[in-house]
């Protein structure tokens, strides 16, 4: 497969998670105002306003490339660049006035990704890579850790929304949680993910998580040296996801398969 340049599109998803992170910052008091609200989870207006902010700053360079959004899913069936945008990961912490959270762009071609990035703006966070230039975080080369074993690792993961029904989520955390020095629940996916490509932890697996969550921080992960995988496709566009710093990935492999099994 030919590739477009590779750093027009990088250079791109930054100028529109610039643009989104911007409105998000200017916009911080009105971080509660929810378009909807569910037992565990919002809907924020900002979330709609950060997503076309990112998708104008897309469609003025690219008007003939194709975007899904966690707000805006629609069929897409092009084989030529798709974006895929989480304007707000973490809209929960961000409503709450926790800091950890961000945005995430990435371009697919073909079913293939080749660029992405993720901004935490309130951390002063941005992470970048492409098929051919390796994971950056503010523009320095990242990797993963050098942690050997599972007993010595620190692996993050999510809860499921409706954990009293699907309770695979708390199976990881009794399974896992033994086995590694500590499991963390951050609350947003894509900078979790992140979190492996910068060395800080040693692996990140959610039970249900959607493409826009995982896109642009998977291939940040990969071009790190680290692993990932698509364990299981539970719904169009819904995964059940694992990245790791590869070194330890076939040994936390071995217990999400018994956990999957069950």
């Amino acid at each position: 497969m030919s590739l477009p340049d590779l750093s027009l599109l990088r250079d791109c998803a930054i100028a529109a998670s610039n643009a989104a992170a911007e409105h998000a910052l200017a916009n911080l008091p009105r971080r509660r105002e929810a378009d909807a609200t569910f037992p565990h989870d919002v809907k924020l207006a900002l979330d709609r306003e950060c997503q076309e902010q990112a998708e104008a700053v897309i469609r003025k360079k690219f008007p003939s490339h194709e975007i899904l959004g966690e707000e805006s899913v629609e069929k897409v069936n092009s084989t030529g660049p798709l974006w895929i945008i989480d304007p707000i990961d973490g809209t929960v912490n961000f409503s709450h006035g926790l800091r950890y959270w961000c945005n995430s762009i990435a371009v697919q071609i073909g079913g293939q990704l080749v660029a992405g990035v993720v901004q935490a703006p309130q951390l002063d966070e941005l992470y970048t890579a492409t098929l051919e230039q390796p994971s950056e975080l503010n523009g320095e080369r990242i990797y993963v850790s050098d942690t050997p074993r599972m007993a010595e690792s620190l692996a993050l993961t999510g809860i499921a929304k409706a954990y009293d029904v699907d309770a695979m989520s708390m199976e990881f955390l009794r399974v896992v949680g033994v086995r590694v020095r500590k499991v963390r629940l951050m609350g947003a996916a894509a900078l979790d993910i992140c979190q492996v490509a910068a060395g800080r932890v040693e692996a990140f697996f959610e039970t249900g998580i959607n493409l826009w969550d995982i896109a642009g921080g998977d291939i940040i992960v990969r071009q790190a040296g680290g692993k990932s995988a698509i364990l299981e496709t539970i719904a169009p566009l819904k995964y059940r996801y694992y990245c790791s710093n590869g070194l330890i990935h076939d040994e936390m492999m071995e217990l999400l398969a018994k956990i999957l099994k069950k």
